[in-house]
């Protein structure tokens, strides 16, 4: 009937249930969403404004956000990070390969990006991991 949703089948593709264009406003570090949710996820740039050093403080919170991110990602999901690799966002990132976070990611693949229209003389990168596989591979 009319009025149900309140204007929320506004954009709402055909079969998908909730619309596509809803949204959610959560702390990344505990999102209310059922694990394995995402085939995929994207940062641009939020580790790099989350985290301005590499302190133990944005140590552990950068861990939480990629365990989280993990959480919501099914086995073989993608985590694409764009960064401006700044040194202290580099040593945060590198942490995920290792120790623990070697567990949860299968691979690791780094790309220089190249903005056709930047007059920034900073170069953002893409990082790309990939979570391990259930056969742990």
């Amino acid at each position: 009937g009319r009025g149900r949703g309140r204007g929320r089948g506004r954009g709402r593709g055909r079969g998908r249930g909730r619309g596509w264009a809803d949204k959610l406003m959560a702390d990344c570090l505990k999102l209310p969403l059922r694990s394995g949710l995402f085939g995929a996820a994207i940062d641009k740039g939020l580790h790099d404004a989350m985290f301005d050093d590499d302190s133990p403080n944005s140590r552990a919170s950068s861990s939480a956000l990629f365990a989280e991110t993990a959480r919501h990602l099914p086995s073989d999901g993608c985590f694409f990070v764009v960064s401006l690799c700044q040194e202290h966002a580099l040593r945060l990132l590198e942490q995920q390969t290792q120790a623990r976070a070697a567990h949860t990611w299968s691979s690791l693949t780094v790309e220089r990006l190249h903005p056709s229209s930047s007059t920034s003389p900073l170069c953002p990168f893409l990082f790309i991991f990939k979570k391990r596989g259930e056969g742990g591979g």
